[in-house]
């Protein structure tokens, strides 16, 4: 992400020669970020935000685990990470 993540490299010393940066949007695909997003309406405590509630928790853990554990996070996202397809164009910078 380039609002948020690519700062956070340059500032951890690479420069911007160093790094492939590519848009999504670029790339024909677009990502609604960090959020999570509903259509239509679900009734307060209903068991759509019970389920929901516990899909975010789950989530929390899931990052907290793999950030405790980076080197099997790595191994066990890189099969996956590796057979993605290519970008067809890279922008630098």
């Amino acid at each position: 992400m380039t609002y948020n993540e690519y700062w956070q490299v340059i500032d951890g010393g690479f420069k911007p020669s160093q790094l492939v940066v590519f848009k999504y949007e670029d790339e024909g695909v677009a990502t609604l970020e960090d959020g999570l997003y509903v259509a239509g309406e679900e009734p307060e405590g209903s068991a759509f935000v019970a389920k929901m509630a516990k899909f975010v928790k789950a989530s929390m853990k899931g990052w907290d685990y793999a950030k405790s554990h980076p080197d099997e996070a790595v191994k066990s996202s890189w099969p996956v990470t590796r057979l993605a397809p290519r970008p067809k164009k890279t922008r630098s910078g």
